[in-house]
């Protein structure tokens, strides 16, 4: 499934750990006043911090950052087996 969203939807989904993949695109170009970024809840340690394997691609002029969360992932709505 694709989600394609802005900084909140984004956002909700990386703090709910439920995305495979996360693809961020940066192009040089600079279009002034804008809202805020990805948003996640504080950390407490900096070893809680996400961290996840990146491959970079160059497209023309822009940078594409190819992150693979699944190691991260939950799954929802999976219910859990009685033993």
């Amino acid at each position: 499934m694709l989600i394609e969203g802005g900084a909140d939807t984004i956002s909700r989904f990386i703090a709910a750990r439920c995305l495979d993949r996360l693809h961020i695109t940066v192009s040089p170009v600079m279009l002034g006043a804008g809202g805020p970024g990805i948003q996640l809840p504080p950390l407490e340690r900096a070893d809680q911090a996400h961290r996840m394997p990146v491959r970079v691609h160059m497209i023309e002029d822009d940078v594409l950052f190819d992150c693979d969360l699944s190691a991260q992932r939950v799954a929802l709505g999976v219910p859990k087996k009685s033993t």
